[in-house]
């Protein structure tokens, strides 16, 4: 993401199209566009509409209403549905019309169509088929800006932008420092759910710091926020997908001097093969990633990285690491391993289960 680059698109153009799971840039880009109204009439030239409970109709209305007092208006169709179903209000006949005025939009009418349900495809996904065809129809004839998850470079570029914007560029973080924060917050790890709104809001807390105090070093932005369990044992996840041994033994060990019990540890990571193998026993049997995250009582998001996980681990892997997990925690329990040996033990077993052919 190009925070300049973004906002310069938004002021330019006029009819534009946001979509993706980091919903905070369909806010920014809303907010941007507000800029452009007069601030004495600016809330009766602003207009938000939600697609899922209006019918084109009264869609149409509301966008022919001339701008008051002022040069143009700015208008929000959000959670836009770009399949038919028994919940789109809007038909086919309907969908045609609405590129009909796209195509003729008035230039006075600055248009957003979001929706934060559509998950933005990785760059190596080369289907065509991969978007539904009313989306691809709309970006063709719109600005448009997918907006997922940002990788390493994208957020990195993104932090320095907004500490830019921010302290306007009076206040510079280096390189070393940003990477370390990105680390900090588990924000790339891929079981991660932060969202960039959360990081906005860690950015104005080590910003502050270093107002006050002048500069700032690793360990003050690590002692200024409190490590999340999760974000740690998504880390440890990670290298046991990727049969990163040293790296899990270093993770397990912070964690451990941190006062976390072996015992929740390994109960989480347990929990997290679990899904994975149970998600995909569901998605065999032809079920949506939706219908068995109800089945399962799991957030959707938490089936859709289990089962990307399993991609890099198999399940006939991820069924012995669970076992021997089970196993480890049953001599533990039943007093044949003392608790300083049993995390160490259950990960040398996990990891020498991974070497098996």
């Amino acid at each position: 993401m190009n925070l300049k680059s973004f906002r310069k698109s938004l002021l330019e153009n006029n009819r534009f199209l946001v979509f993706g799971q980091e919903d905070y840039f369909i806010s920014y880009a809303v907010e941007l566009l507000k800029t452009k109204l007069n601030k004495d009439f600016a809330s009766f030239n602003y207009t938000e509409i939600d697609q899922k409970t209006t019918l084109f109709n009264d869609f149409y209305t509301r966008l022919e209403s001339v701008p008051m007092m002022d040069s143009c208006r700015v208008i929000h169709l959000k959670n836009f549905q770009f399949t038919q179903g028994a919940s789109n209000l809007w038909t086919k006949e309907d969908n045609v019309k609405f590129k009909e005025i796209i195509d003729k939009l008035d230039p006075a009418i600055n248009l957003v169509v979001s929706s934060s349900a559509i998950e933005v495809k990785s760059e190596n996904n080369n289907k065509k088929s991969s978007y539904p065809k009313l989306l691809t129809e709309i970006s063709a004839m719109m600005t448009t800006f997918p907006l997922g998850n940002l990788n390493a470079r994208e957020l990195e570029e993104y932090i320095a932008e907004e500490i830019r914007e921010k302290t306007d560029d009076k206040i510079k973080l280096e390189k070393d420092k940003i990477r370390y924060y990105m680390d900090l917050s588990g924000y790339l790890f891929k079981d991660n759910t932060k969202t960039i709104r959360e990081i906005n809001a860690e950015l104005d807390k080590i910003l502050s710091y270093v107002k006050e105090k002048g500069s700032i070093s690793n360990s003050e932005i690590e002692s200024l926020f409190i490590r999340e369990f999760d974000s740690d044992v998504f880390k440890l996840i990670d290298c046991i997908i990727k049969n990163e041994k040293q790296q899990a033994f270093v993770t397990y060990s912070n964690l451990v001097n941190k006062g976390e019990p072996a015992i929740k540890i390994l109960a989480t990571i347990a929990s997290s093969l679990s899904t994975m193998i149970k998600a995909s026993y569901y998605i065999e049997k032809g079920y949506t990633q939706a219908m068995a995250a109800q089945v399962m009582g799991k957030h959707p998001y938490a089936i859709k990285i289990g089962l990307e996980n399993l991609k890099g681990i198999g399940r006939k892997k991820a069924v012995r690491c669970l076992e021997v997990i089970i196993k480890t925690d049953y001599e533990f329990k039943t007093g044949m391993l003392q608790e300083n040996v049993y995390g160490e033990m259950a990960l040398s077993r996990v990891f020498a289960s991974l070497s098996e052919a």
